[in-house]
């Protein structure tokens, strides 16, 4: 069976408008030893066609054809027939720099990495326009763009802010299997568990202070349009808190994964719905929330750990009756928190204001002491100058001063 350095996994979902533009963007890669494999997720348009038609062209293409499960399903329809010592991700309306795969191998294969993260820049549709993001940056993590490896443990504090994208990042494809990765299916957001599950055991992560991938942002994409399919952020941040749990990690994170589990349900979606959404989220937040306080020690782990506004918000879900009373008590919440919020800010504004006048008092009293101090030094010049000692030896003060010239 002929080897492969890399295995570029492409799920494809009606994208006949970009698809091509992806496609050319691997298939001219200055690093040809790669396998393309290129799951149609049960397109309505003309993707498979036009997969077919460079599929006929570069035998390197490989085509799969699934019903439509989503995005997790595509990719891990990939990875089972994946032959490449490197697995990359791209999404079909993206596409990468021509020389991304060649740079990445030989930064990565040397040290056998588990896993390279390199820069994403957005591209803007509408405005035709590239710009880059602290997210996609690493910038929380950028201290360690230095060329050797790490695991998680080196950047613990900062695990939640990296970007958990696939497509910013390449695998080795034997770390993957070792350890049983997929993607959950059927949700989005399936980049999350994923990502955790793989950092919590790579040995060797290596940071390439690189941009490889343009990312399009477009108005019509799954995640720019926040509806009833956002619900699926409930069943992901359980399954993110399982991952640390199967990861024997559960503890040392706890509460940042409880915290991040209410920021992603509340900022994330349910603040970013329509009423009309927000209603059916409503109830679904209950349904969780609910099983969560069925177990004493669950609730109690979420009691201690939450942060003031996220607690608000658990408990209001719990003790409303419906949307209406939940929207109102959430309301009231969020007031007196901003309320207490705005008295500890006048509180420390008058605190630093009261240690300015202070400053100012001493630097008045110094600069006090400092005029008395000049004017004793002042008059003790005039009583000098006034001196006949001072008279008589002024011819050689004046000789002294011309031969020092």
């Amino acid at each position: 069976m002929k080897s492969t350095k890399i295995s570029v996994i492409i799920p494809v979902y009606n994208s006949e408008k970009y698809i091509e533009q992806c496609l050319d963007s691997v298939l001219n890669q200055t690093f040809e030893d790669i396998e393309v494999i290129c799951v149609d997720d049960g397109s309505t348009d003309n993707s498979l066609n036009i997969l077919e038609k460079y599929a006929s062209e570069d035998d390197r293409i490989i085509i799969i054809a699934n019903e439509h499960k989503g995005s997790g399903a595509a990719r891990n329809s990939g990875l089972k027939i994946a032959k490449g010592e490197y697995i990359s991700f791209i999404d079909s309306d993206d596409w990468v720099e021509i020389n991304t795969f060649e740079e990445l191998y030989a930064v990565g294969k040397p040290k056998d990495v588990d896993m390279v993260f390199f820069k994403m820049l957005n591209y803007d549709e509408k405005n035709d326009e590239l710009y880059n993001t602290d997210y996609y940056d690493f910038t929380c993590i950028k201290n360690f763009f230095t060329g050797l490896t790490y695991d998680f443990h080196d950047f613990k504090d900062k695990l939640f802010c990296i970007a958990v994208s696939p497509c910013n990042k390449i695998y080795k494809r034997n770390f993957l299997e070792s350890i049983s990765s997929k993607f959950p299916e059927g949700l989005i957001f399936e980049d999350n568990p994923f990502f955790y599950h793989n950092v919590l055991n790579a040995k060797k992560i290596l940071l390439h202070d690189k941009y490889f991938y343009f990312r399009r942002r477009r108005k019509d994409s799954v995640m720019s349009s926040i509806d009833n399919n956002h619900f699926d952020i409930i069943p992901i941040t359980n399954e993110i808190i399982n991952v640390f749990k199967n990861n024997n990690l559960f503890e040392d994170f706890k509460g940042k994964l409880l915290n991040k589990k209410i920021i992603l349900i509340k900022n994330f979606v349910y603040e970013k719905l329509d009423e009309k959404y927000q209603k059916q989220f409503f109830e679904e937040i209950v349904n969780d929330f609910n099983e969560i306080s069925k177990d004493s020690n669950q609730r109690m782990d979420y009691l201690s750990n939450l942060s003031r506004r996220n607690l608000h918000f658990y408990l209001n879900i719990l003790e409303s009756k419906s949307f209406s009373d939940f929207t109102m008590l959430n309301n009231i919440s969020n007031l007196t928190i901003d309320n207490h919020n705005l008295k500890k800010e006048i509180k420390s504004f008058k605190k630093e204001n009261m240690m300015i006048k202070k400053r100012i008092k001493t630097l008045e009293e110094n600069n006090t002491i400092i005029r008395e101090k000049n004017k004793l030094l002042k008059d003790k010049i005039e009583l000098m100058e006034q001196s006949n000692s001072w008279k008589i030896s002024k011819p050689i003060r004046i000789i002294t001063d011309f031969f020092r010239n």
